[in-house]
């Protein structure tokens, strides 16, 4: 995962952030497993084929830019699904 923010993908790209577990204003917030950047690199690099990249902001933010909405979508509902009821 690359360090600071300085180089952006450009505007068209889509970004998912991963707040860090401060920023969680819920009490039952993600548990800190789902907020590991690991098992999303290797996911993005196994299933996209467009380009994305990682990055890590000075605030601990994780951000994931993909070039396609679909692959933002995909990744998104892949580790943080909506839960029914």
């Amino acid at each position: 995962m690359e360090q600071g923010s300085a180089e952006l993908p450009p505007e068209t790209w889509y970004p998912v952030r991963i707040l860090p577990k401060r920023s969680m204003w819920r009490p039952r917030s993600t548990p800190p497993a789902r907020r590991d950047p690991r098992p999303m690199i290797a996911w993005c690099e196994k299933e996209l084929v467009h380009p994305w990249t990682a990055v890590l902001e000075p605030d601990l933010t994780q951000v994931f830019w993909f070039e396609h909405n679909d692959d933002a979508q995909r990744f998104a509902l892949r580790f943080f699904p909506f839960g029914c009821s």
